[in-house]
């Protein structure tokens, strides 16, 4: 059984007759002065001008909406007053965009000043001073998901688990979850550092009939090889020494709840045999200094950025459930949206952030500093190899290095950011040929961030380089 199997066959997303068709769309990243509209996306389906207003009705106007599973809630055009109102003519094609800057505003592709432009998925679009735009395929519409309450919360804001992204892939996240959480059995989650692993685990356990019990978490690579039974499944009294307390261990205290064991992936193979027994339906162990058998009612959750295959497979095969945690590089649309809530956490941590930074929202709301809008666009463009991490260490070092009204970049994270962003073709990729790129793209079903990856490429933008020195076209998913 595959790893997407227990959790994803169910989705809307997959079920027959339940797809939809896909377009190239717009994603706002940043807006000068309404930070609110950060997220929305807009369709280009035909030829259409984007602009300020509504325009004379003479041609097609790109509008924009709050899109969520079986919902899409119009909100307009672009109201920013240094747009013009005919700024930008858009025709799609295949896998696509021709853009043409008509209006007064400049235009930057990738951070280079155009007149013209052909766009990708993944590329960025910024009109200087007033928005910046990522393209992005989506499907036009998204099914409604078989859930009461799922989008009962604040567009673009963190779930009630804490999940933050508006992103297709975040809300299949979001489903695949629900799903594991309604099956209570052990699951295992897979995804790279930082993705959000725990806050997965977390949200499956608040969702599930287990959310009145205790949650118990453990990062499982801490374990000394000598005591894993003692704190795995506790200890007697007076055991190993006369005077010893008794010690329920983690197995025992998640009874009736939930235990996650955190870098699972870490534990060598024996110590993955530790656990067997309790994995097995029933959750038997024994505490150490006891002779007789316990048993605890408890669900396991498994996280490890390992691949699955390299667990013990009769351990592995103790999760029926298993689901990955999609990396920034596979919801790019997302990172906007965490960026204001890491300035939110920092401004707990750190309250003379207030002083040295005006809010774009004003002293008496969440505080959102001013940003250059060439920051967003290199952390679009960047792989962020560690997540949210390297996210947050990017906008930590921003804030050091700013000293004006605006949080911005200064030469070396320009040049950090930029690097990771264009990748070196020299290092990357020479020793491709055009078959290989095409079998790794129709591999990954036209996904530049699976291909890439499956090529050892360090990311997309290093693929499409090589793309474009092969003459290869692009793969729609």
């Amino acid at each position: 059984m595959d790893d997407s199997t227990q959790v994803s066959h169910e989705l809307p997303w997959t079920r027959s007759g339940a797809r939809t068709l896909g377009a190239l769309h717009l994603v706002i990243a940043w807006h000068a002065h309404a930070p609110e509209r950060v997220g929305q996306s807009a369709a280009v389906t035909r030829a259409c001008v984007l602009g300020r207003g509504v325009g004379d009705g003479s041609e097609a106007r790109l509008e924009f909406a709050r899109q969520r599973p079986g919902q899409l809630e119009p909100t307009g055009s672009l109201d920013c007053k240094r747009l013009s109102r005919t700024q930008l003519r858009l025709l799609p094609g295949p896998e696509r965009l021709s853009i043409h800057n008509a209006g007064r505003c400049r235009l930057f592709h990738n951070g280079q000043l155009c007149g013209s432009a052909e766009a990708r998925p993944g590329d960025v679009l910024t009109l200087e001073d007033s928005v910046v735009l990522l393209v992005e395929e989506r499907k036009r519409m998204w099914p409604e998901l078989p859930y009461e309450g799922y989008c009962d919360f604040v567009f673009g804001e963190a779930d009630r688990s804490g999940i933050v992204g508006e992103s297709e892939a975040t809300w299949r996240l979001r489903e695949q979850l629900r799903a594991a959480a309604e099956a209570d059995a052990h699951a295992l989650i897979t995804g790279s550092s930082g993705s959000g692993k725990e806050l997965a685990g977390r949200a499956i356990h608040a969702w599930s009939r287990r959310a009145q019990g205790p949650l118990v978490a453990r990062n499982a690579a801490t374990f000394p090889d000598t005591l894993i039974d003692a704190e795995l499944f506790g200890s007697s009294k007076n055991f190993p020494n006369v005077g010893a307390a008794e010690r329920a261990g983690l197995v025992g205290e998640a009874d009736g709840g939930t235990l996650i064991l955190d870098e699972v992936g870490e534990l060598p193979s024996a110590q993955q045999a530790h656990l067997l027994r309790v994995l097995d339906a029933g959750g038997e162990y024994q505490r150490l200094g006891e002779s007789r058998t316990r048993r605890s009612n408890l669900r396991v959750l498994g996280l490890t950025n390992r691949a699955p295959e390299e667990l013990k497979l009769d351990f592995l095969a103790r999760f029926p459930i298993r689901l990955r945690v999609p990396d920034l590089a596979e919801r790019p649309s997302d990172i906007p949206l965490l960026m204001r809530w890491i300035w939110r956490e920092l401004a707990s941590e750190q309250p003379e952030l207030r002083e040295r930074f005006p809010s774009i929202r004003g002293a008496d709301t969440a505080w959102e500093p001013l940003v250059e809008p060439r920051l967003v666009e290199l952390l679009l463009r960047s792989e962020l190899a560690h997540n949210t991490r390297e996210l947050e260490r990017m906008l930590r070092a921003a804030l050091a290095h700013s000293g004006g009204r605006y949080v911005g970049v200064n030469t070396t994270l320009e040049s950090e950011l930029m690097r990771d962003a264009e990748g070196d073709l020299e290092a990357s990729g020479l020793d491709l040929d055009s078959d290989t790129i095409v079998a790794a793209l129709d591999a990954a079903r036209g996904s530049p961030t699976r291909a890439a990856r499956s090529l050892g490429l360090r990311n997309r933008h290093v693929l499409y380089r090589l793309m474009k020195k092969h003459g290869i076209e692009s793969r729609g998913a």
